[in-house]
């Protein structure tokens, strides 16, 4: 175990998050800016983020390399929750890294989409969109369906009655540049943990199955189960 991050406040303001590897040696710092309550900006050594609102929600994010605008995240809202997030690069912004963002801050988590697609889909002069739309069974994501212009995959989750404790945290996977596009929206977004998960696009289908030990209304470790027809890969976590 090690800490990864040290979180600095002012009051109840979150000024900044310093991040550490397994090491102990320190990596980055994000700051964070306001605009009265409403967080306006995340900023750090080479680039920013900058949060958008409308009549009180959060409608995007711009992502800036330097002071180049390299992705936007377009945010629809159907009441209080997220129906879709429209997730676009500007892929003639060379070097232009994705700034893992602090989802912590939002309650959500807006990854840097990977596709097996994605080497066909990189237009050097024009831009690349993603599409995650959302649909809701209380307060849990009930399906989800990943869209790009060359791939579509729908992904359908049932839960547990028992509280989920990554529930609006900053997954641990986004913090490496990389995001689990099965599961990880609905465990930061979802209140209760996921039981199953299906798995569908134009090539397969499969499923994941998740049991727990709880500890309270709290899960302290899971076990999950991959099948695609008749292989099964189970896999322990804590």
């Amino acid at each position: 175990a090690y800490v990864g991050q040290v979180w600095n406040w002012n009051g109840k303001k979150l000024e900044s998050i310093d991040y550490y590897d397994e090491d102990g040696m320190f990596v980055a710092t994000d700051n964070f800016s306001y605009n009265g309550k409403c967080l306006s900006t995340i900023s750090w050594s080479t680039g920013r983020y900058d949060f958008i609102y409308e009549k009180g929600k959060l409608s995007s994010i711009e992502y800036y390399y330097g002071d180049t605008k390299s992705a936007v995240y377009d945010i629809t809202h159907d009441g209080k929750k997220i129906s879709k997030i429209t997730y676009t690069v500007i892929n003639s912004v060379r070097g232009a890294e994705i700034h893992p963002l602090p989802s912590c801050i939002l309650g959500l988590n807006l990854p840097t989409p990977k596709s097996k697609h994605s080497d066909a889909l990189a237009d050097p002069k024009g831009s690349t969109t993603y599409e995650f739309a959302f649909e809701w069974n209380g307060n849990n994501v009930s399906n989800m369906v990943y869209t790009t212009p060359l791939y579509s995959a729908r992904y359908s989750y049932t839960y547990d009655n028992k509280l989920n404790p990554f529930y609006g945290l900053w997954n641990e996977e986004a913090v490496e540049g990389e995001f689990d596009i099965e599961t990880g929206f609905s465990i930061l977004m979802s209140k209760n943990n996921i039981a199953h998960c299906t798995v569908t696009d134009e090539d397969e289908s499969f499923d994941l199955d998740y049991t727990y030990t709880y500890q309270g209304n709290y899960p302290t470790s899971a076990t999950m189960t991959y099948t695609e027809l008749d292989e099964d890969d189970v896999e322990m976590y804590r």
